[in-house]
């Protein structure tokens, strides 16, 4: 299925608020997304494995995804959580090699998948789609670069405080202007810093008590950012 106009104008709107997008010409953007095709993942559902052979990039309209790896003994390290207006599956799409990591569905949720075919037809029109990529790998070196020297330079609580400001960028429900509510579990952040759940009630504990954050059911209300961000 291709969109017809209306249907790739109003899936445009929703998708610029990305801020990779947005710096997209728009003609560009358009004929990126008008290649795609909407997809459906139950929650719990494997968009991709590890070591899994590239099939195309991928865009989340709606719900959000896990992308995580594993260790030897079978325990998931959580890399981050992508939310709507998130692109992925870059990589294989330009190198052509295996998959880095997992992705899955942590909520019934609905994919742009822009199909390793249907790709090349877009860079045999268009040559110049394939530059776009550029800057969104960069910032995924960025980022990458960013984690290993928080690991190696910052404390756990550090490292924790500066999860939660990325996640609140990312996936926050906004509940005012200095604010954010995050809908993530313990267990979760203990997987994404390779720690234990133990550890990571601790520091939240500490950052409670110091009024920076407050522990509600299912996640974590953060009042002031600034608050927050002059911890570390």
């Amino acid at each position: 299925m291709t969109f017809v106009t209306e249907q790739t104008e109003s899936l445009y709107q929703q998708l610029v608020q990305n801020p990779w997008l947005a710096s997209i010409d728009k003609a560009l953007a358009m004929k990126l997304i008008q290649a795609g095709q909407l997809k459906n993942y139950a929650e719990g559902s494997v968009i991709h494995a590890r070591n899994a052979k590239g099939d195309g990039l991928y865009c989340v309209i709606t719900g959000r995804i896990r992308a995580s790896n594993f260790t030897i003994e079978g325990k998931e390290l959580v890399l981050t959580w992508l939310m709507p207006g998130s692109w992925f599956g870059e990589i294989s799409l330009l190198d052509s090699l295996p998959r880095t990591h997992q992705t899955t569905a942590e909520q019934d949720s609905q994919l742009l998948h822009v199909s390793n075919s249907a790709f090349k037809n877009l860079i045999s029109e268009t040559p110049e789609i394939e530059r776009i990529f550029i800057p969104l790998l960069c910032q995924r070196i960025r980022s990458l670069f960013s984690i290993l020297e928080d690991a190696g330079t910052l404390t756990l609580k550090q490292q924790l405080v500066k999860r939660l400001l990325f996640l609140a960028s990312e996936l926050g429900n906004k509940t005012g202007d200095e604010s954010a509510m995050l809908e993530v579990s313990q267990e979760s952040l203990a997987m994404m810093l390779s720690t234990s759940r133990q550890s990571i009630n601790k520091w939240l504990n500490e950052l409670r008590d110091d009024g920076i954050i407050e522990l509600q059911y299912g996640g974590i209300h953060i009042p002031n950012l600034a608050s927050l961000t002059s911890s570390i």
